[in-house]
């Protein structure tokens, strides 16, 4: 598959919330974590007009994956970055990140902050992006740390 990337539709955002939540489903996370996570692994049109939302496209033009920059001052934050399970190993993460680096830096950010899934940490340290702290995440009785990495762009 050669993909491409290019900034989402509105009329994708159902297709990038099934991608969302079935990437995070991927893990094996209990089903009532994922049933109160839903509501930040559904993406709404108008996330579209707040975030940098770019998709992941198969040669039929269907989204495999996308990611989401917010951005505050010259700070972007890495909001989302999620791959359709079966393109997960396949360098396909890559080609999304790497785009998000490049679409920050033309968007004049100096860092990018990546509070990450615990099982995507080391996906972004390979990347380069180096911790520099952690975010409580607890949920019920679970203490949950996410990591917090940043890359200096």
């Amino acid at each position: 598959m050669t993909p491409t990337v290019s900034p989402a539709r509105p009329e994708e955002c159902p297709d990038l919330t099934r991608i969302a939540h079935a990437a995070k489903a991927h893990w094996g996370y209990p089903a009532e974590w994922l049933r109160r996570w839903a509501p930040q692994l559904t993406i709404e049109p108008a996330a579209l007009l707040r975030h940098e939302v770019r998709v992941l496209r198969d040669e039929a033009g269907r989204p495999r994956g996308f990611y989401a920059l917010g951005r505050v001052g010259d700070e972007a934050t890495l909001e989302h970055l999620w791959l359709d399970p079966a393109m997960i190993g396949r360098g396909f993460g890559r080609v999304l990140y790497q785009d998000a680096i490049a679409h920050a830096r033309a968007l004049g950010a100096s860092r990018l902050t990546i509070e990450s899934d615990p099982f995507a940490e080391g996906f972004y340290r390979r990347m380069g992006a180096v911790p520099i702290g952690r975010v409580a995440a607890h949920l019920d009785d679970t203490e949950r740390w996410l990591p917090l990495l940043e890359v200096r762009l």
